[in-house]
């Protein structure tokens, strides 16, 4: 049985029984995401896989393996999603779980007429490497936050992300996979900085606070 208490806002507080008592052991999360999830650096609040680590305590272990700039299957080295993908299942095969939120970087200028179908093919091709090699981790997948229309760099790439968004969804049906859906949760000009791209310390406090809860429903599945 899962406790959960929750605060005035309607968001959770914490989770009082994160486990069922016979799983009770420290269960590994691998975070694969672009600079929405990247660690810390200079001049910026905590990353959300921080603040879900704090928020878990024992309960996780949070590995997080973001990159700034990471696309789905553009570029080269880290950068390239999908390839990279694999070099971190292999290494991280331990894992319990992996936490894929990927999409926003493929629309860049310089990737030239990518398409949100573009992605969520590469997002596809990964989801199916763990299931094919790695039945024994779980993937879960989170579609990137929305965008801010007014500020983001790209003009049409608050549409295309929120087409990623989309096909994500259908994906999680298709291949049976859990989706957390950040749409319905993040507000742009609550949410967002002033790049109208990135999440500012209320949304990631936002988004450690959603996957804390839908982590732990997942992982009791």
């Amino acid at each position: 049985m899962i406790t959960l208490t929750g605060n005035r806002t309607g968001y959770l507080d914490r989770i009082i029984t994160f486990f069922r008592p016979e799983n009770r052991r420290t269960r590994k999360i691998l975070v694969y995401g672009d600079s929405n999830s990247a660690r810390d650096f200079p001049g910026r609040q905590p990353d959300w896989p921080s603040l879900l680590q704090k928020r878990a305590g024992s309960c996780l272990e949070i590995i997080n393996q973001s990159t700034d700039g990471r696309t789905t299957g553009l570029d080269s080295g880290q950068l390239n999603g999908k390839e990279y993908f694999k070099k971190m299942i292999r290494k991280y095969s331990e894992v319990d779980c992996v936490v894929i939120m990927l999409g926003t970087n493929d629309f860049k200028k310089e990737y030239g007429n990518v398409t949100a179908e573009d992605s969520v093919s590469n997002i596809e091709d990964m989801i199916k490497f763990v299931k094919t090699n790695y039945r024994q981790i779980k993937p879960v997948l989170v579609t990137p936050p929305p965008l801010n229309p007014s500020e983001a760099m790209v003009e049409d790439a608050p549409e295309k992300v929120a087409g990623v968004a989309v096909l994500i969804r259908q994906l999680g049906e298709r291949q049976k996979v859990k989706v957390v859906d950040l749409g319905s949760r993040i507000k742009p000009a609550r949410h967002l900085a002033g790049d109208g791209v990135h999440l500012n310390g209320a949304g990631r406090k936002l988004v450690s606070a959603y996957l804390h809860r839908q982590l732990s429903l997942a992982l009791n599945q």
